[in-house]
């Protein structure tokens, strides 16, 4: 019996259906307002491939847009967007607010209480660069369309984006001194 489950382990792990979507797909959100789904798209299908870009699907009209070019060199650490603005609550709700293992070192969203503003048509994507080890700050609509870069800082940079004040920060110790800089969020 054991050598059965075993056996079936082996089998459930090697299937290319279980590893393509299930290691292959580093994240999947959905955004209710524009009914798009966001899809990461790993380099290849090998198990745990990084990933090079994210699919937008779109039911309504059954297409699928990317918003990288074919080729693009950096790896998609993840995406955050504004969902909703949760009235009970009084703050907006991000794509990652109910999984906090998305607030990772890589960035983390202040998401203070009593923001009562339009939800932003935006997606910041961030990304990493093993050749520069740099991390980098995509824009881009909700429907892919113009993506620009907005910043590029090293791993001992701290960031979040403030939500109150419309700004992603970045915080950064040198030697005793604090540097502090803003972007528009």
């Amino acid at each position: 019996m054991k050598k059965f489950f075993i056996a079936l382990f082996i089998f459930i792990i090697s299937s290319s259906v279980f590893v393509g979507f299930c290691f292959s797909v580093k994240f999947m959100y959905f955004d209710p307002t524009n009914n798009l789904t966001y899809l990461s798209i790993a380099k290849n299908e090998k198990l745990f491939s990084d990933t090079k870009n994210i699919a937008i699907i779109d039911p309504n009209t059954d297409e699928i847009s990317y918003i990288f070019e074919d080729g693009f060199k950096e790896d998609i650490i993840n995406m955050y967007f504004e969902l909703k603005f949760d009235q009970k609550e009084g703050k907006i709700i991000f794509n990652i607010d109910d999984n906090p293992s998305k607030y990772s070192s890589y960035g983390i969203i202040k998401n203070n209480v009593f923001v009562d503003r339009a939800i932003k048509d935006k997606l910041c994507i961030l990304t990493y660069n093993s050749k520069t080890n740099l991390y980098s700050i995509w824009y881009c609509d909700k429907k892919g369309g113009n993506l620009r870069l907005v910043k590029a800082f090293d791993r001992k940079t701290g960031w979040w984006i403030d939500v109150r004040n419309c700004k992603v920060c970045f915080i950064k110790q040198v030697e005793n001194q604090i540097t502090y800089d803003t972007i528009e969020w």
